[in-house]
């Protein structure tokens, strides 16, 4: 009697012939490291973070009067919705610097080369739209920073000659960020980009870089005969690495939210206030940075899409019939400065451009650039060191990859940071219960009477009473505050009023310390009523994943052994 997949197979066989030509049997070279895995784990966060979406798509409004209350409402009142959300925001960090590490990789064991162009190119447009995809996302929310980062990033269409205007009016969908805004990113960014454009990119690059294999350390092909197959040796390898990745984005979901999101992105968004320093996302400050050391508007645009467009030069700026920088020590230490710069130009971009920090911007800037002009001429003069000889007259000489030679070493190393994330996990100072009412009584008391609060409230954006009514509470009158000023902003602030009454304030309120504790609780639990449950599910969810990632460690380790 056949097996329900053999009866299946035997209608469907092409599902399957595809499945064990992409996926299962799919010859790999053996000696892949680490860096190979980001791939899968890039192909894992967009699942997660499309799955994620499908459902916050269900609750958002894309109404400037409503998108800012709507997405706050499914956070408190959807259950596990705070969950969901926190993933989808947090999500997008993990997105872009597994593509930066896979990016950088590519650059670094020369996976642009011949025959790899197409492939390269398809990563590179995916990079680029993954960026319009996340910037659609950000103006979202409708927040301080979404409305006036949008306004800054589509305001540059208006660099283009003879149609600029009118291009900023078309992507805009008015003179100004408005409802037509909203309507028109949030159709582009839950149906067409993620489906249509991201999805069918991801597929043409999977298909580009099965037709001619993947690139190895050694940049020489291995014999045929030394191949393993994709599955199981790595499956197992990439699904450890996601699921390290998977322990530390959870373990940020349930402890820190909101650890990579601006303050300024909790008000609501006020069209007459402009923040102090609009800036965008982290993995977009490197770019940001770059437009802003340019003083012309229009000479700052066009650097920035020259500098994401040069990566599309790069297998012809590249001459040498060397891959791997294993045996290029001058473009080695070329990328290492590069990818250094890199990094440096994302902390620029943190900062207002003023001083001495414009001036290295500047710099920065030119390096950048600078790259790609000596990489041309490096590559020109470099010679093909003896070592690898061998490995173009005898590719049968890249050796199987073997856990057997991984020291203990990396094992004590990950078990550790593991059971280092667990204990903070449960260690987590989360306020109890009994601190949340205190500080409510506190607040009751003398909050309400404090005008210096309502004042802050009023520039931060007042929240409706009624967010918490289903909880059976009421809120202060800005349930946000605690995370619009930021928790330290709001207890400094706090702080200014033990035992005495700070110079300018308008009412003679006083705290004591404990006093200042209990009402900071009572405003963080108002801000995010779901710290409770976080804290109590949290350090299990934590232990889960850290248990289930040295499980699959040790399995990987064992199936390359045997």
């Amino acid at each position: 009697m056949k097996t329900l997949t053999e009866w299946f197979e035997d209608r469907f066989p092409s599902i399957f012939e595809l499945v064990r030509f992409h996926a299962t049997e799919y010859p790999t070279p053996p000696n892949l490291n680490y860096m190979w895995s980001f791939g899968a784990v890039i192909m894992f966060l967009f699942a997660v973070q499309v799955s994620t979406g499908i459902m916050a798509a269900m609750f958002y409004k894309p109404n400037a009067a409503l998108a800012f209350d709507s997405i706050e409402r499914y956070r408190r009142f959807v259950p596990f919705g705070w969950l969901l959300q926190s993933i989808h925001s947090v999500c997008p960090t993990f997105i872009f610097a597994a593509i930066y590490l896979h990016i950088g990789r590519g650059m670094y064991y020369g996976s642009y080369k011949e025959p790899r162009e197409v492939l390269w190119w398809l990563g590179v447009l995916l990079l680029i739209v993954m960026m319009m995809e996340s910037f659609m996302g950000y103006v979202l929310p409708w927040g301080q920073m979404s409305y006036w980062a949008g306004t800054v990033i589509t305001g540059l269409a208006s660099v283009v000659p003879f149609v600029g205007g009118t291009l900023v009016t078309w992507v805009r969908g008015d003179v100004f960020m408005s409802d037509a805004t909203l309507n028109r990113f949030y159709s582009l960014h839950i149906a067409f980009f993620p489906l249509a454009v991201i999805g069918g990119l991801i597929v043409l690059h999977i298909m580009a870089l099965h037709d001619h294999g993947s690139n190895n350390p050694a940049g020489a092909p291995p014999l045929k005969e030394n191949k393993v197959p994709f599955y199981p040796y790595y499956v197992v390898k990439d699904l450890y690495v996601i699921a390290l990745v998977s322990t530390v984005l959870l373990y940020i979901v349930f402890f820190y939210p909101t650890l990579f999101l601006e303050a300024e992105n909790f008000q609501k968004a006020n069209p007459l206030l402009t923040p102090a320093d609009i800036k965008p996302e982290w993995y977009f400050l490197p770019f940001f940075s770059m437009l802003r050391a340019i003083p012309s508007k229009g000479l700052g645009a066009l650097t920035v899409w020259g500098g994401m467009w040069l990566f599309f030069f790069l297998p012809f700026i590249d001459r040498s019939d060397i891959r791997s920088n294993r045996y290029r020590p001058v473009k080695k230490w070329l990328d290492a400065i590069f990818f250094i710069n890199f990094i440096y130009l994302g902390y620029l971009g943190d900062y207002p451009p003023f001083g001495w920090r414009l001036t290295a911007s500047k710099l920065a800037t030119a390096i950048y650039f600078a790259y790609f002009a000596l990489l041309f001429f490096v590559s020109c003069f470099e010679k093909k060191p003896d070592e690898l000889t061998a490995f173009i007259k005898d590719p049968g000489l890249i050796k199987a990859h073997s856990a057997r030679g991984e020291k203990n070493m990396y094992a004590v190393m990950l078990m550790g940071a593991l059971g280092g994330l667990t204990l903070s996990a449960f260690a987590y100072p989360a306020p109890t219960r009994a601190m949340v009412d205190r500080g409510r009584a506190v607040y009751e008391a003398k909050g309400k009477m404090c005008h210096d609060m309502r004042d802050i409230g009023e520039v931060a954006g007042l929240s409706a009473p009624d967010r918490l009514s289903m909880l059976g509470v009421v809120p202060p009158d800005l349930s946000l505050m605690w995370k619009s000023m930021s928790g330290e902003g709001v207890k400094r602030y706090l702080d200014r009023f033990i035992g005495k009454t700070p110079p300018g304030s308008k009412m003679a309120v006083t705290f004591t310390p404990k006093e200042v504790d209990e009402l900071a609780a009572f405003l963080q639990w108002s801000s995010d009523p779901s710290i409770f449950l976080r804290a109590k599910i949290g350090p299990w969810v934590t232990l889960f994943m850290s248990v289930f990632t040295a499980l699959l460690y040790l399995l990987y380790r064992e199936l390359w052994r045997t």
